[in-house]
């Protein structure tokens, strides 16, 4: 799960899931317990840490699952701010097991995982979005 922890402003951004669920054929409810987890022990860890949480984007053949998953964190997980990344019509998974990971304009063609640098513009979008609102 990449993160990336601003000490000083005690921020925790992280996206997480799709390789629990990919890779390590993890259910749904599942990761979602995964990153209920890990930011209940970021708040143990860091006092006063704020978590940033940028959700789940499309990925080829787990788009369904993604859409579960998100639903459970959704609701479950204790995150200050959920981005707007993970909801993007060109970026999200999709109930019925879309196809955005396929999209080239915003997803790597070669792997159908990884945004390329125009999905990052997107998700940084939102990322700057959601500090703007956390920080004083």
């Amino acid at each position: 799960m990449p993160i990336r922890l601003a000490y000083s402003k005690r921020i925790l951004a992280m996206m997480g899931g799709t390789n629990d669920i990919a890779l390590g054929g993890a259910s749904a409810s599942t990761t979602s317990g995964y990153v209920t987890t890990y930011i209940a022990n970021a708040r143990t860890a860091v006092s006063g840490v704020k978590v940033i949480y940028e959700g789940m984007i499309s990925r080829v053949g787990v788009d369904a699952t993604c859409y579960t998953f998100m639903q459970d964190v959704i609701t479950a997980a204790s995150y200050d701010v959920l981005t707007g990344w993970y909801n993007d019509t060109n970026m999200k998974w999709q109930s019925g097991g879309g196809t955005n990971y396929a999209n080239t304009t915003y997803f790597n063609a070669t792997d159908q995982i990884h945004p390329n640098n125009l999905g990052h513009d997107v998700g940084s979008t939102y990322d700057a979005t959601a500090l703007e609102s956390i920080l004083p």
